[in-house]
């Protein structure tokens, strides 16, 4: 990380607080905003395991529980296409838009990125005319 992208590393090293009171801190305010939490990501399978993991760590509750929606997945739901997906990043077979994978906007900024899944999910449940959108 430090060698690809040395900026990203001087951000994390401003403003640091305690590990464990960042992950009660991230609890707190996923609990705060008052819904059922789902942790979504691209990829799920692998985001997830790692903030499950300092949930634990830190001994604090997990809001998401054990409930993570892989964006990949989802999309291929969508289309009613199954695929095998190769990398974190890859779409093996799918067509995916670019406003759904908003990968443009990815700069390996965690909040930056998060904005720019978020925003590609809204816009795939928009496109797929989800209520929830």
């Amino acid at each position: 990380m430090v060698d690809g992208h040395p900026e990203r590393f001087q951000e994390t090293q401003v403003d640091q607080v305690d590990p464990g009171q960042a992950m009660q801190e991230f609890a707190d305010w996923v609990k705060s905003l008052g819904a059922d939490p789902i942790f979504m990501a691209w990829p799920a399978h692998f985001d997830f395991v790692w903030v499950d993991l300092y949930f634990s760590l830190y001994e604090v509750e997990n809001p998401f529980s054990y409930k993570p929606l892989d964006q990949i997945s989802y999309i291929a739901g969508t289309q009613k296409k199954p695929t095998i997906v190769k990398g974190s990043r890859s779409k093996g077979t799918l067509n995916i838009p670019l406003t759904w994978e908003q990968e443009a906007a990815l700069v390996h900024n965690a909040l930056a990125d998060a904005i720019a899944q978020r925003n590609g999910f809204v816009q795939t449940l928009k496109d797929t005319n989800n209520p929830g959108a």
